[in-house]
């Protein structure tokens, strides 16, 4: 209910049940919610001193919550925010520090580096954001950190670098063949087989229904994931290459992630409408990552996909 007249612009009305559910139940996970989203109602209002100490409160008395992550890391973005930079570095910088593996790390890493170029302090800014590049390379806040490092160099050498920002999105710095086939039924076969041949004509929709149909039987190791990935996306099914894709990206979990190769990261984040999101971004002057993460937030890349309210 609290989170209902929130989100309908009734800030106090929603405070107020927050706070009562955190004296109501001190110790519970629903005291830990309440004090997060009282906190985020005040940083919405525009109380950020009301905020910051809700969010200390938190991350006092939960520390371990993955929601006292999130609040350690809102209070160094609203010091960011009113230009308190000097106390924005330190609380990004231990944030980091008490969780280099946790929820928010590289958030807590890109921002660090932004509020020290905030302060003039460029080559420090640079070395966090290739530190941030190198442990988390195919994350938002990585590929972000990279983009920054290019605009810098450009800046400074006074010389377009903006190509290689174009790279980032439309092309691999390592090429990897396509895995091995695996082990299939006859039955496997001849549907792949068919696949196979409706790729090359063109019958995209066709294509998807037989990989569907071939699924069950490959194995989800590493090999069979890429392999049947591929062909989802060669197939435009990246909702269908996303879901596998997604179970075996979270059984590595987030500390091991950096052992995936970018074989698999460039299936996980598809070229697809690489050329028609270039021309609108080039055109509009949108930034192209922001183009493409919103189409694969709200859709998955998928044309035929529409929202509750009837948008596509």
């Amino acid at each position: 209910m609290a989170r209902n007249l929130w989100n309908l612009g009734q800030d106090e009305n929603a405070a107020a049940i927050f706070r009562a559910i955190i004296e109501g139940k001190s110790e519970s996970e629903w005291s830990v919610r309440a004090s997060y989203f009282l906190g985020k109602v005040y940083q919405g209002g525009g109380k950020t001193q009301k905020a910051i100490k809700e969010f200390s409160f938190l991350i006092s008395n939960f520390s371990e919550s993955d929601y006292a992550q999130d609040a350690a890391w809102r209070i160094g973005w609203l010091l960011y925010l009113e230009k308190k930079f000097s106390k924005a570095e330190k609380r990004f910088r231990a944030n980091f520090e008490r969780n280099p593996e946790g929820l928010m790390a590289e958030a807590n890493l890109y921002w660090l580096g932004k509020t020290i170029e905030m302060k003039g302090k460029n080559v420090q800014a640079g070395k966090i954001y290739r530190e941030l590049h190198d442990r988390f390379p195919f994350r938002y806040y990585g590929i972000r950190a990279r983009a920054r490092l290019v605009e810098m160099a450009a800046a400074t050498q006074k010389n377009s670098e903006k190509s290689e920002t174009w790279n980032l999105i439309t092309s691999s710095p390592n090429k990897d063949t396509r895995p091995a086939r695996p082990l299939l039924s006859n039955e496997s076969n001849h549907r792949l087989n068919r696949a196979m041949d409706m790729l090359e004509m063109g019958l995209s929709e066709n294509a998807l229904y037989e990989l569907k149909q071939v699924e069950p039987n490959v194995r989800k190791n590493f090999s069979g994931t890429i392999w049947l990935a591929d062909l989802y996306n060669r197939a435009e099914g990246y909702t269908e290459a996303y879901r596998i894709m997604e179970l075996y990206h979270k059984y590595k979990t987030k500390k091991h992630e950096t052992e995936l190769p970018v074989r698999f990261w460039n299936l996980y984040y598809p070229k697809a409408f690489g050329e028609t999101i270039l021309d609108q971004s080039r055109k509009q002057g949108v930034d192209p990552f922001w183009i493409r993460s919103v189409i694969r937030q709200e859709s998955l890349f998928d044309h035929r996909s529409m929202s509750s309210a009837g948008a596509r």
